[in-house]
């Protein structure tokens, strides 16, 4: 399977961070759930220095592909960012259509804040991963 590495880029408060994707096309049975988002293994958040495993964030499953062998997959997989003052939020979906969306808030340290977000609490989502979608 041809994993893609993508690498978004943008700033925060005038700081710089990036997204990097390892994911590919979504190829899982029919009669998986998570059909409506792409295979994610891993997303990592690199903001002000300090590295964040967002696999670790979402925790990971593992599907069926179309040949019958296991894949392993992030739950939730990140596809916007926004910037709001001095944070930078994430959202993300489960794909499985009754899952809702994920919403991530971090400091411009790179720390995980606890912080209620909606997608009416933002500005327009950059796309992280437009490759997939």
């Amino acid at each position: 399977m041809l994993v893609i590495h993508d690498l978004f880029k943008s700033t925060c408060g005038g700081v710089n961070y990036n997204i990097e994707s390892y994911c590919h096309k979504n190829n899982l049975r029919d009669d998986q759930d998570k059909l409506d988002m792409p295979v994610c293994d891993k997303q990592i958040l690199n903001i002000n220095g300090k590295t964040q495993e967002l696999s670790n964030l979402t925790g990971a499953i593992e599907r069926l592909n179309q040949d019958g062998d296991k894949t392993k997959m992030m739950n939730f997989v990140f596809y916007g960012a926004s910037c709001k003052k001095d944070r930078v939020i994430l959202s993300g979906a489960g794909g499985c259509n009754s899952c809702g969306e994920m919403f991530k808030t971090f400091n411009l340290s790179g720390q995980v804040i606890k912080e209620k977000s909606g997608s009416l609490d933002l500005e327009s989502m950059q796309d992280i991963i437009p490759n997939l979608y």
